[in-house]
């Protein structure tokens, strides 16, 4: 009996020692693997490419872009390899010196380079009655191109006619309704008389029945730009000062003036051409004895508008033509 017990405490201290064995082996194994997996885990993460790893730290790029929009960057600012390379406190840096540098030289939150055509736009078929349905179109801006681009597609007569248009918000409720009638169409002249109900008898109702015309036409046809390049000379000219205190007779030059620019522009919109320019319309007034010319020609402000600025600077001079 006692032999037996012997070889029973022999076995089972012996399983006992394999199965140590066995759990100190596994436990190894488990080590290992765990270290094979925190390796192969870096080893992916350093293969990860960069963009990856960035959203990892916190960077995201298109908040980035709400931030400081890429048009209003350097150059340097708007490659993505450049970017990819910044942490957010090197962006910011960047931005911050970038912003000093365009308060310096006073130009504001512009880019630097030439501006980018607009890219095209769809816009889905929608109602518009001219009243309270509105397609979304009407609520952009007017064109960026010159007139000449886009002029034969404007219209010459605005259909249909209305007598009553919102006025009272600018002022020029007072024009009468039959001028407003008349001025749905382009290749009808009005007069300057026409756009106040009393008769013009000095310079303060001239004034108020040229700004009646500008608040009209842009209503109606918001393109049609030759209500400001009238009031831009006539201003420019001081509304013919230069005739002294004369009132009635400055009163009557700017008539006359207005009513000429009127005849003219009709004519172009007869034969489908743009609107007298502002340069046009310096030299009707020149015509007119609106504004006064220098002996010596003013030369160009460096700007490459030389011609324009001569138009400017003309009726300062104390002698007509």
């Amino acid at each position: 009996m006692k032999k037996r017990q012997r070889e029973k405490s022999t076995s089972s201290s012996s399983g006992g020692e394999s199965e140590q064995e066995a759990s100190s082996s596994s436990s190894e194994e488990e080590s290992s693997s765990s270290g094979s997996k925190t390796e192969s885990s870096s080893s992916e993460e350093e293969r990860q490419p960069k963009k990856k790893r960035a959203r990892k730290q916190g960077i995201d790029w298109t908040k980035m872009e709400e931030l400081w929009p890429m048009e209003n960057r350097p150059e340097l600012l708007k490659k993505k390899s450049f970017l990819k390379t910044l942490t957010v406190d090197q962006f910011f840096m960047f931005k911050k010196n970038h912003m000093e540098e365009v308060e310096k030289l006073g130009i504001g939150n512009i880019d630097y380079g030439k501006d980018k055509r607009p890219k095209e736009k769809k816009y889905k078929a929608e109602k518009d009655d001219c009243w309270s349905k509105l397609h979304k179109i009407r609520f952009k801006g007017l064109p960026y191109s010159k007139p000449r681009k886009y002029w034969k597609k404007v219209a010459k007569v605005q259909e249909p006619t209305y007598r009553h248009i919102a006025l009272d918000h600018v002022g020029a409720e007072g024009t009468p309704e039959k001028t407003i009638v008349k001025m749905h169409n382009r290749m009808v002249a009005v007069e300057l008389g026409m756009m106040i109900r009393e008769n013009i008898m000095d310079m303060k109702q001239a004034k108020m029945a040229m700004l009646n015309y500008v608040a009209v036409l842009r209503s109606l046809h918001p393109l049609d730009y030759s209500g400001l390049s009238i009031l831009r000379v006539l201003e420019e000219a001081d509304w013919a000062s230069g005739q002294g205190g004369d009132e009635k007779k400055r009163t009557g030059l700017v008539k006359k003036f207005f009513d000429d620019c009127a005849r003219e522009n009709a004519g172009k919109a007869v034969r489908g051409e743009t609107p007298m320019t502002y340069e046009q319309v310096g030299s009707l007034a020149m015509l007119n004895q609106i504004r006064y010319q220098c002996e010596a020609q003013v030369p160009g402000n460096g700007t490459g508008t030389g011609k324009r600025y001569r138009y400017r600077q003309q009726y300062r001079c104390g002698r007509p033509v």
